[in-house]
């Protein structure tokens, strides 16, 4: 007897009662089982097998919105600051517990862990441009002139009299 793996693809009832199924033969095989049952009314021996089962496959995962969103990560310059010399993809993987960035979207643990990761990359990103900012504002403020209505003084830009040191006080128009 030769057994050959293949897969239901189609059963259905016929108006006789019988049943009909029509079956895939992995490519490997294709050969063999044309040999065996290319003619019409071949007898054939149906098992079922559960072990090794060559032509059950699963579905390929899609990546969605979350997978879309690490795949963003790669390239977003605070991101990769934040994972410290590990590129944005493997640290996400790692993190998240999967494979690939597409079952973010399928795996709940890994959908949760996704969260939790983001969570502290806003709240770090909060942190670290929140003080940028204020630095920033600190700056500014230490480059505007002291006297608002002194005629050298440009909106939103800094006094060249007061950043030398040559300011003396406030100039007005004559």
């Amino acid at each position: 007897m030769t057994a050959i793996s293949a897969a239901a693809m189609r059963c259905r009832t016929m108006a006789d009662g019988s049943l009909r199924i029509e079956v895939e033969v992995e490519p490997g095989d294709a050969q063999k089982a044309f040999a065996l049952f290319g003619m019409p009314g071949a007898p054939m021996a149906l098992a079922a097998l559960v072990v090794g089962h060559a032509a059950v496959k699963e579905p390929a995962l899609k990546g969605g919105p979350l997978a879309k969103a690490a795949g963003m990560l790669d390239t977003n310059a605070d991101f990769i600051e934040w994972c410290d010399d590990v590129k944005p993809r493997a640290f996400i993987l790692e993190y998240c517990e999967v494979s690939s960035r597409r079952e973010l979207d399928h795996n709940n643990a890994a959908k949760e862990r996704f969260h939790n990761m983001m969570m502290m990359f806003n709240q770090w990103h909060r942190l670290a441009y929140g003080k940028k900012s204020f630095e920033a504002g600190v700056m500014a403020e230490k480059n505007k002139c002291r006297y608002p209505d002194c005629v050298d003084n440009v909106p939103d830009k800094t006094c060249q009299r007061w950043l030398t040191g040559d300011c003396s006080g406030r100039k007005v128009a004559a």
